[in-house]
């Protein structure tokens, strides 16, 4: 007889709990700001992604007017130029939380559904051939992990390097949060699972295979790891969010699907398809940088360019293009070197600097002369 569907309320609520364990591991160290607001919790790492600097159970509460009042505060204490993102579930509230961050300028992602799996009765399929999997133990084999995760998602590596390295210590011990990899013959490094452990509950993140050992079972291998850890150490319920790519994966395991969660970020991703609507149909000002993976000074600029999000959260749109997957709208405007940034008002480009050599103060300037 099959086991009974777990309840879709627990498995949200043991999600939502197991976001905040990762910033709450870390409370102790001197980068990371935590604060309990009542109707939301924060974390602030300062590291420049948006994914490490989060605001978590949103129940705002209120008429219209007192839920926009309450943003404009939320905003300014923000306002320091750290990118930021909001992590919302269908306990958000209030219910149209996403619509009133996407006005303030935040580029909504997901919805990624919310999977869970009681472990008491599960039943796990036969591991893969051929792949070793081991429990990180060092704070470099954590860094080694997350380069993992950047190659299989892709995460850009300098924001995903600095939090590898400050919470490099706190893997080592193997407690709360454990990662696994899984290796080829020995070889380097080919898929990453981590794991959040908090009581009877189990969350799975960041499980990424780099793109040439896709499809070998490297991501069944580490998660069934992750999993068969937690479950002989005492855990009953295995949660996570899934991708689009790996639904597959986790329904076979035996996850079950029971919501969705959205992100919420203010630094925006253009593309050859949302350019219009995201940039020309846009009632504010927007700056675009044009940049590439291969590019070192687009990296240089890059968290200028994130820290200006935090500056302008409502009065400006702030976001990049990847010209290598999105060539037509770089030679529509005669992009012909990068990092270009063009400034776009009603439609029109108003304002463009070429290089990495611009300050933040340059940019903010150019972009308070078009408010």
């Amino acid at each position: 007889m099959p086991p009974a569907p777990l309840p879709a309320a627990a498995i949200l609520d043991a999600f939502e709990a197991n976001l905040w364990l990762p910033f709450a591991a870390a409370a102790h160290l001197p980068w990371m700001q935590l604060a309990d607001d009542g109707d939301l919790r924060w974390a602030m790492t300062g590291i420049p992604m948006g994914a490490f600097n989060a605001v978590l159970g949103a129940r705002l509460v209120g008429d219209g007017d007192a839920v926009e009042r309450r943003l404009d505060a939320l905003d300014a204490r923000f306002a320091d130029g750290t990118p930021m993102s909001w992590w919302l579930l269908p306990t958000s509230r209030p219910a149209d939380l996403a619509r009133r961050l996407e006005r303030r300028g935040f580029q909504l992602s997901g919805p990624l559904p919310v999977m869970g799996l009681g472990l008491a009765e599960w039943q796990p399929p036969a591991w893969p051939d051929g792949l070793d999997v081991e429990l990180v133990r060092t704070a470099s084999g954590y860094v080694e992990a997350c380069a993992v995760v950047s190659d299989g998602y892709p995460v850009p590596w300098d924001g995903l390097r600095a939090m590898a390295e400050r919470y490099g210590e706190l893997f080592a011990p193997g407690r709360e949060m454990r990662c696994f990899v899984a290796r080829v013959a020995g070889g380097r490094a080919v898929a990453s699972a981590t794991a959040m452990r908090e009581g009877p509950v189990v969350g799975l993140w960041n499980v990424a295979t780099v793109p040439e050992a896709r499809r070998r079972g490297a991501a069944t291998a580490v998660t069934l790891a992750a999993l068969d850890d937690a479950r002989s150490t005492g855990a009953t319920l295995a949660v996570l969010a899934s991708t689009d790519e790996a639904l597959s994966l986790y329904r076979r395991l035996g996850f079950e699907e029971t919501g969705a969660t959205m992100a919420a970020e203010n630094v925006q991703t253009f593309t050859d398809g949302n350019f219009s609507e995201q940039v020309l149909q846009s009632s504010r000002p927007v700056l675009v940088d044009f940049w590439a993976e291969w590019c070192g000074p687009c990296k240089r600029i890059a968290p200028t360019v994130d820290a200006l999000a935090g500056d302008f959260t409502g009065r400006a749109v702030i976001g990049k293009l990847n010209v290598d997957d999105n060539p037509r709208t770089p030679a529509q405007y005669s992009v012909r070197g990068i990092p270009t940034l063009l400034v776009f008002k009603g439609g029109q480009v108003v304002e463009s600097v070429v290089g990495a050599q611009v300050t933040r103060d340059q940019l903010a300037k150019i972009i308070e002369n078009h408010l």
